[in-house]
């Protein structure tokens, strides 16, 4: 009996190495459980990466829409939504979307460098040509001095905020604040004396700019001007031409 007993407990010692090779071998298969940390960019290099792209754009479809707040142009007017095509350096066309004291109506604008027409829906069946510096201007939001492109490098507390997909574009989100007067020249100056927290998401395949927030900081949340701004089709070729009849 001893030695049978001792046959058993023998037989089981290599069946437990075994077992332990073979629980070893599917671990190292299946790789470390433990993840391994994220390596994230640098914000500011990430930033004039993502800058530097949108100077190189040729051609680019933007939206540019009021989430929250007024953006007057003029008395009695204010802007809501625009959503067209630039063609670098600065010819674009585009769909408006203002508030009038009867409601919201629609334009359409076309822009060839220094002229600019516009056609209001249902009050105008003719185009207009609007003077130098009144209306929307799409080429300041790609300027390379003062667009959208070279605020984001001005930004303070600029950090990585994590990762996001826009528009299929798995993107990295960059958050910072910056001071309102350096957003005047596309946001007609009606954030100039505020501080300004923004998000941008920028992805991660081209480092192309695919999305920009801009809130307006103030005491009460629910009374600040936001802007959304979207941008796709990079570099899909379009044509901008003199409406006909002007």
């Amino acid at each position: 009996m001893r030695c049978t007993k001792s046959s058993f407990s023998e037989s089981r010692v290599p069946f437990i190495l075994l077992f332990t090779l073979v629980f070893s071998f599917i671990l190292a298969a299946c790789g470390d459980p433990t993840p391994t940390p994220l390596s994230l960019p640098d914000p500011k290099v990430l930033a004039k990466q993502s800058a530097d792209e949108l100077y190189a754009v040729k051609f680019v479809h933007f939206l540019v829409d009021i989430k929250q707040g007024e953006v007057p142009i003029v008395t009695g007017i204010s802007f809501r939504r625009a959503e067209g095509d630039y063609v670098k350096p600065d010819s674009y066309k585009a769909t408006l979307r203002v508030s009038l004291a009867l409601g919201q109506v629609e334009a359409t604008t076309v822009a060839l460098g220094t002229e600019q027409w516009i056609l209001v829906k249902g009050l105008s069946d003719k185009w207009q040509s609007l003077p130098d510096g009144v209306g929307f201007k799409a080429s300041e939001l790609f300027d390379s001095q003062r667009g959208l492109g070279a605020i984001v490098q001005k930004a303070q507390n600029l950090s990585i905020a994590g990762t996001e997909t826009v528009d299929s574009a798995e993107c990295w989100k960059l958050s910072g604040t910056i001071q309102g007067k350096e957003l005047e020249t596309f946001t007609a100056g009606t954030l100039n004396n505020s501080d300004v927290n923004f998000d941008i998401w920028v992805s991660k395949s081209d480092t192309l700019l695919r999305q920009a927030i801009l809130k307006e900081v103030t005491q009460d949340p629910a009374k600040g001007v936001t802007w959304q701004m979207n941008f796709s089709k990079f570099n899909e070729a379009v044509t901008v031409q003199r409406p006909a009849g002007v």
